[in-house]
């Protein structure tokens, strides 16, 4: 997609991407619509692409534009409904995982990508196991006990960060010895709240090894499920 090319050159300008997006019209329309759901709005209403990207920054609006097409992905060889699962549970996770960065002070944009690809590994199982014959419980043990490491290895060969590497490979791990991992906690702790949405699942370690109180992490959760139904109903 030529917006997400021009958003990762360095030398890009605002009017440089402004002038790009206005050219569809249903993605302005989108973007504002997210850019003003409960998650990103507390700054007032954002009413031009412009606005959006000098508030939010480039880095923000590529994540929206990430969750967009995200959601739009299909593939005929998956079975669908287990396929949107995961992108649902995924792109839930990245703002989720998002805004407690932002909370903690770590890098929401790391989170957000480190949320969006977790599970990368059983989008890739699901692809194969039509061609490969998959017997079921191979395929049980292989989306519970090794995606992790195979989308690990997909996102290697994919040239992303170590770091996101690192997030997918290690984010079931509870810790390295005695050090915690602020950010592979977060999205553990994110993970946890996408699929626990009343709270009740998620690990009173994790939450006390961040000095995160659950009631924070709902707040966020609620705001970030806002951003994920904005997304959905497009």
């Amino acid at each position: 997609m030529q917006l997400i090319s021009l958003m990762e050159d360095e030398r890009t300008t605002v009017q440089e991407m402004v002038k790009l997006i206005m050219t569809d019209q249903v993605l302005i329309s989108r973007i504002l619509k997210v850019a003003n759901s409960a998650f990103y709005s507390a700054s007032g209403q954002v009413d031009s692409i412009h606005y959006a990207i000098v508030r939010l920054g480039m880095r923000e609006v590529l994540n929206i534009v990430t969750g967009i097409q995200v959601l739009s992905m299909q593939n005929r060889d998956i079975p669908q409904e287990k396929f949107q699962a995961i992108l649902d549970g995924a792109l839930k996770t990245a703002f989720l995982a998002s805004g407690l960065a932002r909370q903690l002070r770590e890098d929401p944009e790391e989170a957000f990508l480190g949320g969006l690809l977790l599970d990368l590994g059983k989008t890739v199982i699901l692809s194969v196991a039509k061609d490969f014959e998959i017997d079921e419980s191979l395929f049980d043990e292989l989306m519970h006990s090794r995606h992790a490491e195979i989308g690990a290895m997909i996102a290697r060969k994919w040239n992303y960060p170590e770091s996101i590497q690192n997030l997918i490979r290690y984010h079931h791990n509870r810790n390295f010895g005695d050090i915690v991992n602020k950010m592979i906690a977060l999205l553990q702790i994110a993970d946890q709240a996408v699929r626990s949405p009343s709270g009740k699942e998620i690990d009173p370690d994790l939450l006390g090894s961040l000095g995160l109180p659950l009631e924070a992490v709902m707040e966020v959760h609620s705001k970030a499920m806002d951003s994920f139904n904005q997304i959905k109903s497009m």
